[in-house]
């Protein structure tokens, strides 16, 4: 290996030219100039800081995806320089200048919570780390890789640049599997179309191995209960010329004889309330529901036809893992086992090898009670206190069908002087039986391979009263399905969504708004809602093999109205009420809704360091039956998971503004059909339990028709992007793991209504401004 070490002479251009820069950035910048030079002073004359390392890779042919490659190489290596924001060390300061402290007290606490101690160059073993870069580039194909390293030092700090040397990458030319006639061998060979050592593709250590762990599945899943990824082995032979290579697969020869035999299923014994510490057999009652199928149960909790419909292994059946693994999904998707256990043991049938298996099954608590009593401060200023209860019963009717009743409450008042006195009412119960199982038609039930299905329904009632508005009456019936297609994939599908609202008493403000426009009264409040909904939702990181970045996706869809029309309007058209709109007794509503939320979260070289996008959108447009959408299905935006720098229902739709005789603490008109929200987050480690975050929103919501009330809130091309409103800040967060507690300062950069300018004037030393436009977010839990 080559080193060279390059000294950088020293220049100062800072305030060469200060006239170019604003007087208004001279301050900041000697803070950050005199916070830098700072470090000198604590830094021996032998010592470098860590600025951290780059690797290139030099070929004299082309390197498909030499990036790619690259920040692949440098993850390799783990010492990572001193936290930096732009061009300051907040933390490596810290630590300097709380100096030496006793071990307890609040300077200690700095130093070792809030601080970070240096890291010097030599803290990094160079010539290891360039081994490490030389072996991953030979384990993926580069076989003649060489690396040098030059160390770049500049006044106290250096980084090190590593460039590894390469050559065309070896290729594979033919791959053999096993010879021979043995059944292990067959199955190896069986598997060949679904390899991943193909012809052409460069060499892989990589994918060798991932290789060795797909044969395992299958020759497992044929019935080879005892064959595992260490009894293959691969020799390449890379003697052939030009830079080809050739991939024999081999078992090892002294592979025990049962790892060759095939085994099938004999007896399966369930234990359904196993518990390790009192178990005894003799006490258990028995129920033999085959020959072959032992069903032992104590307390006769569950019904055994439940638990054998989770069950996947079958006596006579050759031994599956993917039938074990489904079994293990499905019983502990039941939702009413804490542990699910599966045990085998060898014998023998008519001479030939087989399986007993024992299902271990511990049960969890069947029945809870909890008690919720909170206090809410909101951005509409109304404070007050909140009940739920819950109850729980995990297995109502013996069949681990799951019930939960739901009572909540809650009275909120203004408690500023500012503010005329309004107070909310809110109570509500809700009730849900989640049935594991799928109830339809037989010819409309599909097969669920990764866990049960589950069907809902749900019954709720609402009613809400507030002294400036309204008082609010709503009724809902649903009945669904849910269920995963694997690990990191849900659906929920409810085919009957029933919705029922009746609008009581208004305030004298509200009058003024709803009380001479009849069709918008029904259209927002009174009215039934009758249709579907399905979501999808996609998480790569509950996944237990996670990629570097992860991204998660949300679809929903929601239909309605469809079914009513054909019914009163085609069926029962004696029924139609005027312009033909469908009443009995109110309007029912027509619409099309959906709407998509995206998330993607990109690992900075230093884990701790995230970069979160988001992006939000969605459309809901009311036809048919409808003129306008359902309050409670329009689009709105602002708060502590939105556009941070608004409150919430006070922006939008496009570019409209509150008339000043309509200023009141709630407004109807900030919502719109249409809907767009981004969001980039830098997220950081301050401390082990203390992050930071920088952000930047935006977005707005919009009308798909003028309507008169909400002047400049149609969506319009030619001024989309100047009402896009932003808003920008720091956030604080206390993540404890289980619980994280969030604090986001925001203020608006870009205000929609704003007419006179696109951007806002930012005067953080004007306390005026900061009233206005500062808006500190609590919340708990990241915004997303």
């Amino acid at each position: 290996m080559k080193k060279k070490i390059k000294h950088h002479t020293r220049y100062n251009h800072a305030f060469r030219n200060y006239g170019k820069f604003n007087k208004k950035l001279i301050f900041p910048l000697i803070i950050i100039l005199f916070s830098s030079c700072g470090y000198n002073r604590y830094i021996a004359d032998d010592q470098k800081l860590y600025d951290g390392s780059e690797v290139t890779i030099k070929s004299e042919e082309k390197i498909p995806q030499k990036n790619s490659k690259e920040r692949s190489l440098e993850n390799l290596i783990r010492l990572q320089p001193n936290t930096k924001i732009f061009f300051f060390r907040p933390r490596l300061w810290i630590y300097n200048i709380t100096g030496e402290t006793r071990e307890r007290g609040v300077m200690h606490w700095l130093k070792t919570r809030l601080g970070e101690p240096p890291v010097f160059l030599n803290d990094l073993d160079i010539d290891r780390t360039a081994m490490l870069i030389e072996n991953r580039l030979q384990n993926t194909g580069f076989f003649d890789a060489s690396v040098e390293y030059d160390i770049s030092q500049k006044r106290q700090r250096a980084e090190v640049q590593f460039t590894a040397h390469v050559k065309k990458p070896y290729q594979i030319d033919n791959v053999y599997f096993p010879q021979g006639k043995e059944s292990l061998k067959e199955v190896i060979k069986e598997s060949k179309d679904e390899s991943l050592i193909k012809q052409g593709d460069n060499y892989s250590l990589t994918n060798l191995t991932l290789e060795r762990e797909r044969i395992e599945q299958f020759a497992r899943n044929k019935g080879y209960y005892f064959f595992n990824r260490d009894h293959i082995i691969f020799r390449v032979d890379s003697t052939i010329g030009d830079r080809m290579l050739d991939v024999y697969y081999f078992l090892k020869d002294d592979i025990p004889p049962k790892v060759k035999q095939q085994y099938t299923i004999n007896k399966i014994t369930i234990y359904s309330e196993y518990f390790v510490e009192d178990f005894n057999k003799a006490t258990l009652d028995t129920v033999e529901i085959s020959e072959n199928i032992i069903y032992f149960d104590k307390n006769r909790l569950f019904s055994y036809d439940v638990i054998l419909s989770a069950i996947f292994l079958q006596p006579g059946d050759i031994y599956r893992r993917s039938d074990h693994n489904k079994t293990l999904n499905h019983l502990m998707g039941l939702g009413v086992f804490k542990f699910a256990n599966i045990r085998y043991s060898e014998t023998t049938v008519n001479g030939k090898p087989s399986l007993n298996v024992n299902i271990h099954l511990t049960p969890a608590e069947q029945k809870s009670l909890s008690l919720e009593v909170k206090a809410t401060t909101k951005s509409n200023n109304l404070t007050g206190p909140g009940l739920m209860a819950t109850y729980t019963n995990r297995n109502l009717f013996g069949g681990a069908e799951s019930f939960s009743l739901n009572l909540n409450g809650s009275f909120e008042t203004t408690i500023s002087s500012h503010y005329d006195p309004i107070t909310s009412t809110e109570v509500g119960i809700q009730s849900e039986l989640l049935l594991p199982k799928f109830i339809a038609p037989a010819w409309l039930k599909p097969e669920f391979a990764y866990t049960i299905p589950k069907t809902h329904i749900i019954l709720s009632a609402n009613y809400l009263s507030r002294t400036d508005m309204m008082n609010l009456f709503s009724l809902k019936t649903q009945f669904g399905y849910q269920w995963n297609s694997d690990i990191a994939t849900q659906h929920r599908l409810s085919p009957f969504v029933f919705n029922f609202f009746v609008l009581g008493t208004l305030s004298p403000e509200f009058e003024t708004v709803l009380g001479q426009q009849e069709l918008m009264r029904r259209g927002l409040f009174d009215q039934y809602i009758l249709g579907g909904e399905y979501s999808y939702f996609h998480n790569t990181q509950i996944r237990e093999e996670q990629p570097s970045n992860n991204w998660y996706l949300n679809i929903n869809f929601d239909v309605a109205g469809n079914f009513a029309y054909l019914l009163f309007n085609q069926g029962l058209s004696s029924l139609a009420g005027e312009r033909g709109k469908s009443e009995i007794g109110e309007n029912f509503s027509q619409y099309f809704k959906t709407d998509f939320d995206t998330r993607y979260f990109i690992e900075g070289d230093n884990p701790a360091n995230t970069t979160a996008l988001r992006l939000v959108a969605g459309s809901a447009i009311p036809y048919g039956n409808s003129d306008y959408l359902p309050y409670n299905k329009r689009f709105t935006i602002g708060g502590v998971n939105s556009l941070r720098a608004f409150h919430p229902r006070t922006l939008g739709p496009g570019s409209y503004k509150t008339p000043d005789t309509l200023q009141m603490g709630y407004s109807i008109y900030h919502s719109g059909e249409l809907k767009l929200l981004f969001t980039i987050e830098q997220r950081f480690d301050i401390t082990k339990y203390l992050k930071g975050a920088l952000f930047l929103d935006g977005g707005n919501v919009w009308n798909t028709q003028d309507y008169k009330n909400t002047t400049g809130g149609i969506l319009k091309a030619d001024e989309f992007l100047r009402q896009i409103a932003l808003g920008t800040g720091v956030g604080l967060r206390i993540d404890l793991n289980f619980f994280v507690i969030r604090f986001d300062l925001a203020f608006p950069l870009a205000i929609p209504h704003n007419t006179e300018q696109y951007f806002e004037e930012i005067k953080p030393l004007s306390s005026s401004w900061r009233k206005d436009n500062l808006i500190l977010n609590f919340a708990i839990g990241y915004p997303f």
